[in-house]
């Protein structure tokens, strides 16, 4: 019986809370099988997986490097690349600014109207070229940003876009903004606002609060403010705090801040304090500034002990993540939890513009969603198909909870009382070159032994396979998922002539038979002794290791055990190759039987199965009221309706049959194939002239 089924929508709700700030995450999830891909892949749900994390996350940062001349380059945060394909380096660039989604990009050396900008989007690798304003200015700053008024910024790609551009004309004394917008490709109007003194722009980026922008100008120390919706230039006095070396940042609250790296000497002992400041804003604009926050930098990076280039020189918004440059190389530093992480140590790097699917109007951070805790993890993985082994490792890689969850040594456990039935995972069978191990998974096995094309697989049960090589007189168990091996020789009466067969099950009573690799087993050796027309069984242990006395038993007619025999609780039956009965072996008295067939046309081929013209018919041996063993058909199956598979004129041969799952391997003359015989699904497994007999191989299969 198949295990229940999580809902779709469940499924959903758990995925849902994948964690977004590693991409690979949800790739992973999408190639655990299908049922998620078909998940994942719905456009529905891509939006709600963007509503439910609202802030975009960090997936790393551009910045401008200069080994041989000015060069773009992409520092990932993550552990896989966020891009389709390999992040573009940009030669003779420089990277202006980064938001929503967006990366702005200085091509060349151009000024005024041959200024070259690009708005280059990262993930779907589309970008837009256009000309500077045509403003007379001597220094500048600029800012890409969505044009979509109350956009959340989760997912702007393709939307318009606004370039706002900031000049200081040094001749005149006068800072000039104007706009450029995607939706009619042009420059606006500019706004003016004349200042005394010299100023002229720094390399650091600006930062959006609302619907304003703040830039910082050095010289005279002066925070410049943009508004989008007045289209008004202003200035603001910063505190004396204020130096070269200072970045403003959007503060806890979503009000305007900075942060700056102060330097102190003490007994001539070097150290480096990370200042957090935030505007104290009233209705008439900011009133003044206060420090909410000081972080010894000491004592989250591993600093040297020259530390006067220590600085702040970079700011991801929405996520309220620092960049620092420390003598020890480049860092990120969240101020809310306090955690920093080794970022780059290149000493080329410059002023970092954090890519983002990672900055939102909304600049106080979004709480993070609820996580989930690992029982509603695990429900989901009970329920991944175990008929694929590389479900189960890829879901593991998605991310670290669900690894956690997978490697418990009590999830195996669970999963397989879960699902119950072991799958199908693949089968063997006979050939002129030996036993081959036809795989239907990706599972990860080995050859069983050495000169494995001179053995002949003979049973398959509870996890092992079965193997006879006839010239060492020798049988071998072999489990494919453990990799173990036994080695045994042939009982020391049989006679070593062709007429046998054998069978290999778990040997412990009540076994549930889902994990029985590494366990104890039982061989069960039969044969047939002509002329004498005896037949004998053994039965050899893992645990004792010899054979038992053989169990034997007169029956007239020739016959043959060729076939693989099949476990019906504690009995085996065998079919018999020129007889019309079935031999019975009672495993708990040690003793054998004969049993009549049902009436069937053909020949019986496996113990409830026999072809009848062009049906499969399939027959269960009950007990009635009467206490009378008989035989009962219960299902008939027309291979004329599937005529993918049969053509008429000669009859389908019954070659196999997967206990548990209702598998059944046939033959026909235009190939081999499966037949499930609770759905009716059929798919070919091959050319019919490859296949005498098929064993199938059922277990569990759970990483490690």
């Amino acid at each position: 019986m198949a295990a229940p089924e999580l809902p779709r929508d469940i499924i959903g709700e758990i995925l849902l809370r994948v964690a977004p700030d590693e991409p690979a995450h949800l790739v992973r999830a999408s190639v655990v099988c299908k049922p998620w891909l078909r998940i994942l892949s719905d456009p529905a749900f891509l939006r709600r997986y963007r509503r439910f994390h609202r802030t975009p996350p960090l997936l790393g940062f551009f910045h401008t490097a200069y080994p041989d001349g000015p060069i773009v380059r992409f520092m990932p945060t993550t552990a896989a690349s966020p891009f389709a394909k390999p992040a573009h380096d940009w030669p003779g660039a420089r990277a202006l600014d980064c938001r929503h989604g967006r990366v702005l990009l200085r091509q060349g050396d151009g000024d005024g109207d041959k200024l070259r900008l690009v708005v280059w989007d990262p993930i779907t690798g589309v970008w837009d070229e256009l000309r500077g304003p045509g403003i007379s200015y001597a220094t500048y700053s600029v800012a890409v940003l969505c044009a979509v008024a109350g956009c959340g910024h989760s997912d702007c790609r393709g939307g318009p876009f606004r370039v706002v551009f900031a000049g200081y004309d040094e001749a005149e004394r006068v800072v000039r903004a104007c706009v450029y917008s995607s939706e009619t490709r042009a420059w606006g109007q500019p706004a003016s606002i004349h200042l005394f003194g010299g100023y002229y722009f720094d390399d650091n980026r600006g930062v959006l609060v609302g619907d304003e922008i703040y830039w910082t100008l050095t010289l005279g120390s002066r925070i410049f403010k943009y508004d989008l919706s007045k289209h008004c230039l202003s200035w603001i006095k910063p505190p004396h705090v204020f130096n070269t070396g200072t970045i403003l940042i959007a503060s806890g609250d979503g009000s305007l801040g900075f942060a700056s790296v102060g330097i102190s000497i003490f007994a001539g002992v070097c150290s480096s304090r990370l200042y957090l400041w935030s505007a104290v804003v009233n209705p008439e604009g900011i009133e003044g500034w206060i420090q909410w926050k000081v972080i010894e930098l000491e004592k989250l990076f591993p600093i040297k002990e020259f530390c006067c280039g220590d600085r702040v020189f970079g700011f991801a918004e929405g996520m309220g993540v620092i960049f620092v440059t420390t003598s020890a190389g480049v860092y990120t530093f969240e101020p809310k939890s306090g955690q920093a992480a080794a970022s780059d140590s290149s000493p080329f790097l410059q002023i970092p513009h954090p890519n983002p699917r990672l900055t939102g109007h909304e600049l106080a951070m979004a709480p993070p969603p609820p996580e989930l805790v690992d029982d509603a993890v695990a429900e989901i993985l009970l329920r991944v198909p175990p008929d694929e082994p590389a479900c189960l490792v890829r879901a593991s890689l998605v991310c670290k909870p669900w690894r956690r969850v997978i490697a418990d040594p009590s999830f195996p456990r669970r999963y397989r009382e879960f699902h119950r039935t072991p799958p199908l995972l693949g089968f063997l069978h006979n050939s002129s070159g030996g036993p081959r191990f036809t795989l239907a998974t990706a599972l990860p096995c080995t050859q069983p032994a050495h000169g494995y094309y001179q053995w002949r697989v003979i049973d398959c049960r509870h996890g092992r396979v079965l193997l006879h090589r006839w010239d060492k007189h020798s049988l071998l168990v072999w489990d494919p998922v453990s990799g173990g091996r036994r080695r045994l020789r042939e009982p020391a009466e049989f006679l070593h002539h062709p007429f046998f067969s054998g069978a290999v099950l778990c040997a412990i009573d009540g076994c549930s038979h889902l994990d029985c690799h590494n366990g104890p087993f039982l061989v069960v050796f039969i044969d047939y002794v002509y002329p004498d027309r005896f037949t004998r069984a053994w039965v050899y242990s893992s645990e004792t290791a010899p054979w038992s006395a053989p169990a034997s038993a007169r029956f007239s007619g020739c016959s043959s055990y060729t076939n693989r025999g099949v476990l019906v609780r504690g009995e085996i039956y065998f079919t018999r190759k020129l007889g019309a009965r079935i031999l019975k072996y009672d495993l708990h008295n040690h003793c054998l039987a004969l049993i009549d067939p049902p009436p069937m046309s053909g020949g019986a081929t496996v113990l409830i199965i026999n072809v009848k013209g062009s049906s499969l018919c399939l027959w269960s041996h009950k007990v009635n009221p009467n206490l009378i063993a008989e035989w009962l058909p219960y299902r008939v199956i027309e291979l004329q309706k599937l005529m993918c598979i049969y053509r008429p004129g000669t009859l389908p041969n019954v070659i196999g049959f997967a206990e548990g799952v209702g598998v059944i391997f046939v033959t026909t003359n235009t190939g081999a194939f499966t037949i499930e015989v609770n759905s009716g699904r059929v798919t070919k497994i091959g050319n019919s002239r490859d296949f005498n007999d098929v064993l199938p191989f059922l277990s569990f299969y759970t990483p490690v």
